[in-house]
């Protein structure tokens, strides 16, 4: 134990410094400091309870209070108070103490399995893990499931959830409680009848449907079909005129057996649309398809076989030709 360090305390058990240190703590077990830290914390836990300028190595835990410049590096690493540097471990958590939730006076980056970034204001950085938690941050987040209460950035992952997102959400499910989440009812050139749903932000979105076909199988059962897509509104729904421009890929099943079929539409939309209630709009625009089949799964498409244009190799061949979308959002 010490007071003001200026140098390098090693020690197989641990090391405490009531003052501070600028330099190193390099211990077996433990390195602890109640005054600010400038150097080097290296130890199975490290505790800087008056804040830390350089870097926290630790193989169990770090702890930092107050302002923390520099990296943690930990199977945990938390920091509570303003953030200017890097946390990498198996769990990472920043709390910001500022009072004030419009100031963002925090920012950092976040590398681990489960990264939480809490606290009144906003946290600006990156989490990239499995699983990132926050409550309030600007930045981008990356993982197979992303939480936030609001957030101002990119959210990539296969669940991305949150309260309140001004930027862009991508994935698979991406949940915007107060965005633009819609049911969709339509009828196009392929199918006969789809429905669906839009989940996304005020500029982006993510799409997906069921339904069935015009087409027919030999024994006279329609072909069933399943789409995914991605998609921009170009102007956004804030006003009764909005246009949403997307793209989709749709595989087909028969409705007869579980068989799925050889063949794929994938699908450049652009749908205009007019918000008739506050729950409800009418949608229509042209769409243009491209056919890829293998083997005799080929379809032919009704009503604009004059407008197609056809290529075949071997046992594949590929339709591009014109549509039509319409329906209803709700």
């Amino acid at each position: 134990m010490s007071g003001t360090n200026s140098g390098a305390q090693v020690s197989l058990a641990g090391n405490i410094a009531q003052d501070g240190v600028i330099g190193a703590q390099v211990g077996g077990a433990v390195a602890v400091s109640y005054g600010p830290v400038t150097g080097v914390q290296a130890s199975g836990y490290n505790m800087a309870p008056g804040g830390m300028k350089g870097a926290q190595l630790g193989w169990i835990a770090n702890v930092a209070t107050g302002k923390m410049h520099g990296a943690q590096v930990s199977l945990v690493n938390v920091t509570k108070g303003k953030v200017h540097g890097v946390q990498v471990g198996l769990a990472n958590v920043v709390r910001s103490e500022s009072t004030d939730p419009d100031v963002s006076d925090s920012e950092g980056t976040q590398i681990g399995l489960a990264n939480v970034m809490t606290g009144k204001a906003a946290i600006s950085g990156a989490s990239v893990g499995l699983v990132n938690v926050a409550h309030k941050q600007h930045g981008v987040q990356i993982g197979l499931v992303n939480v936030a209460d609001e957030f101002d950035g990119v959210q990539v992952g296969l669940v991305s959830v949150a309260r309140k997102n001004s930027g862009v959400s991508i994935g698979l499910v991406p949940v915007v409680l107060d965005g633009e989440n819609h049911l969709t009812l339509d009828w196009n050139t392929t199918g006969a009848a789809n429905l669906g749903f839009k989940l996304g932000t005020r500029r982006v979105f993510i799409s997906a449907s069921v339904g069935i076909t015009r087409d027919r199988e030999l024994d006279g059962s329609r072909f069933c079909s399943s789409s995914f897509g991605f998609g921009i509104h170009a102007i956004p729904r804030d006003r009764r005129l909005f246009l949403d421009i997307g793209a989709s890929a749709t595989g087909f099943a028969s409705g007869s057996s579980p068989k799925y079929a050889s063949r794929m539409v994938s699908s450049l939309r652009v749908q205009v649309g007019y918000a008739i209630a506050s729950h409800l709009a009418i949608v229509a625009g042209p769409i243009l398809n491209v056919q890829t089949a293998w083997d005799n799964a080929d379809r032919l498409p009704r009503g604009v076989s004059s407008f197609e244009q056809v290529w075949t190799s071997g046992g594949t061949t590929v339709r591009m030709y014109p549509g039509l979308i319409a329906g209803l959002e709700f």
